[in-house]
């Protein structure tokens, strides 16, 4: 029974660490060079960006993460009635950490690395890393990876990436 805790508890710190690589690479490296992420934290990015265009918004306050987290509540519902409780638990720690995450890394007002390409290569690296740490632990960020898991149960040609691919179209569209 012990080893048993000693192993969640080791699946948590990984995905701890996987969330603040993530949430790391996207505000300090991407979003200061005026780049978005695609799934549910680009639609949270864009949505940021309007309301600090529209309604001003402070800026050293980032409240994606919070919006991302209002996102995710219907997704948590559909994880937790879908596919048990184990992937319902990760997932909402992995959102709960991200939303605190993304508000306390503050985004630099000037860009750590100007050069846009650069800026995304080792911001897309740290992201990439803490999503594979947390998808390693068992866990999952939410969001389009709910989805995709949901319609690959409903529909026999369906996959994750697909629905990866149709959101992050949506978002790099707008």
């Amino acid at each position: 029974m012990q080893i048993l805790k000693s192993k969640k508890n080791k699946e948590y710190m990984w995905m701890f660490i996987g969330s603040l690589l993530f949430c790391a690479g996207l505000n300090w490296f991407i979003v200061p060079v005026g780049l978005y992420n695609g799934g549910t934290v680009g639609i949270s990015q864009i949505i940021r960006s309007l309301l600090q265009d529209y309604i001003h918004l402070p800026a050293g306050f980032d409240i994606a993460g919070i919006i991302n987290f209002l996102i995710n509540i219907p997704l948590l519902f559909l994880a937790y009635s879908k596919f048990g409780k184990d992937l319902f638990l990760k997932t909402v720690f992995s959102v709960i950490t991200q939303t605190i995450l993304f508000s306390i890394l503050t985004i630099p007002q000037i860009p750590i690395i100007d050069e846009q390409i650069t800026a995304c290569l080792i911001g897309g690296l740290m992201a990439g890393a803490g999503v594979g740490l947390t998808l390693r632990a068992g866990g999952s960020g939410g969001g389009a990876d709910v989805l995709g898991l949901y319609f690959t149960q409903r529909f026999k040609d369906f996959s994750v990436g697909k629905m990866t691919l149709i959101i992050n179209a949506a978002v790099y569209s707008t």
